[in-house]
């Protein structure tokens, strides 16, 4: 090993300095039964680390019953990644200390203390985060103070475009479309819920999440690419 090379890893933490280093031997040619691993050469065509027999099995064999129970891995349903408001939430930090300019000041006690509004508590976690602000470039947060009025202004808006429109929701934030996105509500909601993006063209219901961590995550990854 050159000392350049040795300095190189050094300096990026690789290795460190009361490492043993020895040096390697280079040589024009192959020795006979040697294996050259770089260069123009295809590497060698091993199997499970081996090209032999197994038991009753030959090497081709065993190679065929493993690329068929590949094929079947490939094509066998694997779970889906459990998202939990914990997850959602760190994401959300993440998210703020990246581009702070997009998130106003967490909720504080003492605002909240004062409320005459309830929501679901994963949605008040994500305002203690931020309490208002953009999670992506289509969804602005309507802040605390301001959800019970903006919420009665989407359910008069909903009702005169339906009027089945529900009454079982809570508005909580918006697009720049005119859309906006709702916390459908029931009587055993506490913790988490449903939320729904309602057209206004139509009022309508155009898109779903089953919960607020599933929300959070779509809103800030789907538009992630475009900061």
């Amino acid at each position: 090993m050159s000392k350049r090379a040795k300095e190189v890893l050094i300096s990026n933490r690789l290795t460190s300095p009361h490492d043993k280093f020895e040096p390697i031997q280079i040589v024009d040619e192959l020795p006979e039964g040697a294996l050259q691993l770089d260069g123009s050469e295809p590497p060698p065509d091993f199997y499970y680390g081996s090209r032999r027999d197994i038991g009753d099995l030959s090497f081709s064999e065993i190679k065929a019953i493993h690329l068929r129970e590949k094929e079947v891995y490939n094509q066998t349903e694997k779970p889906k990644q459990l998202i939990t408001i914990k997850h959602a939430l760190t994401l959300l930090n993440r998210e703020k200390k990246k581009r702070p300019e997009d998130f106003c000041k967490r909720l504080s006690h003492k605002e909240l203390s004062t409320a005459v509004i309830k929501l679901p508590v994963n949605w008040l976690e994500l305002l203690k985060i931020t309490n208002g602000g953009y999670l992506s470039l289509s969804c602005s947060i309507v802040p605390f103070q301001t959800i019970m009025s903006f919420s009665a202004d989407k359910l008069k808006e909903g009702q005169e475009l339906d009027e089945l429109y529900p009454d079982n929701r809570i508005s909580v934030a918006e697009r720049g479309d005119g859309d906006w996105y709702d916390l459908v509500l029931n009587d055993d909601t506490i913790e988490d819920c449903p939320v729904v993006q309602v057209t206004h063209e139509g009022g309508e219901i155009i898109r779903e999440w089953k919960g607020i961590a599933f929300f959070i995550y779509d809103m800030i990854l789907e538009d992630d690419n475009s900061y």
